[in-house]
């Protein structure tokens, strides 16, 4: 700590620390703007900071994750390779073409019913006699 403070008693950040700081900012600013935008009568202190909205968030972000690890993977084991990011589109397509579907999980479906027999039909002619 006392390498980061000058003689005038001012600390002072490295650009790394000035530059991670910064974008939490910027991300608490963006977070409070979504916050104050999705206020309404229902709604008095927003919706963006929900239980329900961030579970929605990290749904949709998935697959976005998954490709980063990936990438995060490739990028460390020193292989550079970007065209991973390639890969997650045809991901889709490509899948249930290599799926084999799976029996024996599923469950048992009852028997079928029998067939209702209909009721004889009542004729309507009357013979006289």
């Amino acid at each position: 700590m006392a390498d980061s403070l000058n003689t005038a008693g001012r600390v002072k950040l490295r650009t790394s620390a000035l530059r991670a700081y910064t974008m939490l900012l910027a991300l608490i600013v963006i977070w409070l703007f979504f916050q104050w935008a999705t206020i309404d009568q229902n709604h008095p202190y927003g919706l963006f900071l929900g239980a329900i909205n961030f579970s929605k968030l990290l749904q949709q972000m998935a697959v976005t994750g998954v490709l980063a690890v990936g990438m995060l993977m490739v990028i460390v084991c020193g292989n550079i390779d970007l065209s991973v990011g390639a890969v997650g589109p045809i991901n889709p397509e490509a899948t249930p073409a290599t799926v084999k579907k799976d029996t024996t999980r599923q469950a048992k479906s009852p028997p079928p019913r029998p067939a209702r027999q209909p009721a004889p039909a009542k004729s309507r002619i009357t013979r006289s006699k």
